[in-house]
């Protein structure tokens, strides 16, 4: 096969003054009008098809060839690595896009390795090229080359097209398929030429940890676009010693809150010994009385009097539905001190009641009660009643939804903004995506109990209320303008999109930030990541907002 590769690329050597004769279908390239036409067709969809893929940043092209995708690169990217295994291309290329923003560098392409990341990477009849012995190393590379959020774009010619190429002899040679292209002078180079399914392929590039799509043109030629599933570096590198410190757990299996309580004290127990408190931030407890006669404590954590913004938030903890301010208090105190500290705005947080012991709809009426005292002692706190938000993570997160939907329901307080951190809005999201799995830090067994206890064996059936699961709710209007971040890596991710779609759709004003390779709870486990940072830099700017 190192034979094949080195004609190949002798191949493309001597073929460089052909190559535009076959693309623009000049000389023995020319099929006559209609044929013609078709082809000049496709090859138009397919470049408005890469236009429409977003090429972004800092980009790479590999195998640029002459030049003819480079020109629709170039004047997208801020930066563009061209790079080829064949120098004679690349001078056609160099000649056709002169810019200053793009570098041509001739390397092996199954050698050559990235040395920084890439926001957009691109490669034209590229993949069919790769013999298989290398298929799993260039996917590989590519996976290093590709920055977090980043996407690649492709386009290789389709099963054994009309495409023109004078071909003979096309045979399978071990795992590859190879045929022999005709020069015009009549040269004879075998190349490796292997053909792809594009719903194949898809499945292929899936189990490598891609995700994306590959569509089929009419007749010469397939495309995609993938993304990668990676954490984001910093992140994992956060994350590092934690995991090292809870190796020796066992996850908790579906159904079994008791060993959910007793993982999460152990992860939140590590995170709290590494966090220092904001200071300057005071505390005072209230205590509210519900329908039911249940005594909830409340907690006002307000910044010093000189700064009292006139605002407020209610926030509401999460916890899966299942983990109390017994079991993360000491967490959610930290967190809620540095809200205060880093927006100056104050904020209530409520105990209230969790599942199993205390089912839907007691926690979600616990906290809308909460937001009623707030409103009801509004003037005693200082606040203005219409400038109150509430804020929630997780299954704190769907509480603050579903205190949303009660207020505009019921008449009750005006809600400025609701924040919602990956809010656990869905009961129905249980089916694992093999994509994530490596990854969660909430996971689907997690999923499972939290809906269970809450819910018991109404979960997932159409009795579900949208009080209990707001991504059931069918009418969003009228809701409070919404922030709503998630992580890439959440099984929380698909779900929390929707409703910010649904809610834009509604027209509700709605700021929606997809973090890529951020896991759930990431700026928690991760809180010096830079994108920890950027999260809960756009939390205080919302919370100020108010």
């Amino acid at each position: 096969m190192d034979d094949i590769v080195a004609d190949q690329i002798g191949y493309y050597r001597a073929r460089t003054d052909e190559y535009d004769e076959w693309w623009f279908r000049r000389n023995r390239y020319d099929q006559g009008v209609e044929r013609n036409a078709a082809w000049f067709r496709e090859v138009a969809d397919a470049e408005a098809t890469l236009v429409a893929a977003g090429p972004r940043g800092n980009a790479l092209e590999i195998a640029c060839g002459t030049g003819l995708w480079t020109r629709h690169l170039a004047p997208r990217v801020e930066q563009l690595l061209a790079l080829d295994a064949a120098e004679e291309p690349m001078a056609i290329a160099r000649a056709r896009v002169n810019a200053p923003n793009v570098t041509y560098l001739e390397a092996d392409i199954f050698s050559w390795r990235p040395s920084e990341r890439y926001d957009f990477i691109f490669f034209g009849f590229w993949i069919s090229h790769i013999p298989r012995a290398q298929w799993l190393g260039f996917w590989k590379m590519l996976a290093d080359a590709l920055a977090p959020g980043g996407s690649i774009f492709f386009i290789d010619n389709s099963l054994h097209p009309d495409g023109g190429i004078s071909t003979s002899d096309h045979r399978q040679s071990g795992a590859d398929e190879i045929e022999t292209r005709v020069m015009n002078d009549g040269r004879r180079y075998t190349v490796v030429k292997n053909f792809f399914v594009p719903h194949e392929l898809e499945a292929e590039l899936a189990a490598l940890g891609w995700r994306g799509w590959v569509r089929e043109s009419p007749e010469f030629f397939i495309y995609g676009s993938f993304t990668r599933v990676s954490p984001d570096p910093q992140v994992l590198a956060e994350l590092a010693p934690l995991l090292e410190t809870i190796s020796g757990s066992e996850p908790p299996a579906a159904g079994d809150v008791d060993g959910c309580r007793r993982y999460a004290r152990q992860v939140f127990a590590y995170v709290t010994e590494h966090w220092t408190p904001a200071e300057a931030v005071g505390v005072e407890r209230h205590e509210l009385v519900v329908d039911d006669g249940a005594t909830l404590a409340l907690d006002w954590y307000y910044p010093p009097a000189a700064e009292h913004p006139g605002s407020a938030a209610l926030y509401l903890h999460g916890g899966g539905m299942i983990l109390g301010l017994e079991h993360v208090g000491e967490l959610f105190d930290l967190m809620v001190r540095n809200y205060v500290a880093t927006s100056g705005v104050p904020m209530l947080v409520v105990d209230y009641r969790i599942a199993p012991e205390h089912p839907f709809p007691t926690p979600v009426e616990d906290c809308y009660a909460a937001l009623n005292w707030l409103a009801e002692h509004a003037q005693t706190l200082g606040v203005d009643p219409k400038r109150i938000g509430v804020m929630g993570d997780s299954a704190g997160g769907n509480l603050a939804a579903a205190v949303c939907l009660l207020a505009r329901d019921r008449g009750g307080p005006r809600v400025a903004q609701q924040i919602l951190i990956h809010p656990m809005l869905d009961d129905r999201t249980t089916t694992p995506d093999p994509l994530l799995l490596p990854f969660l830090t909430w996971t689907y067994d997690d999923n499972i109990t939290g809906w269970s206890a809450l819910l018991g064996n109404v979960a997932g059936t159409d009795a579900v209320s949208q009080y209990a699961a707001p991504a059931r709710a069918t009418d969003l209007t009228g809701l409070p303008d919404t922030y709503i971040d998630v992580g890439g890596l959440d099984i929380f991710r698909d779900e929390d999109v929707e409703f910010a779609r649904k809610l834009s759709d509604a027209g509700v004003p709605t700021e929606l930030h997809l973090r890529p390779g951020c896991m759930h709870a990431f700026d928690v486990l991760a809180r010096g990541a830079d994108v920890s940072q950027r999260a809960i830099a756009d939390r205080a700017r919302r919370l100020r907002a108010l």
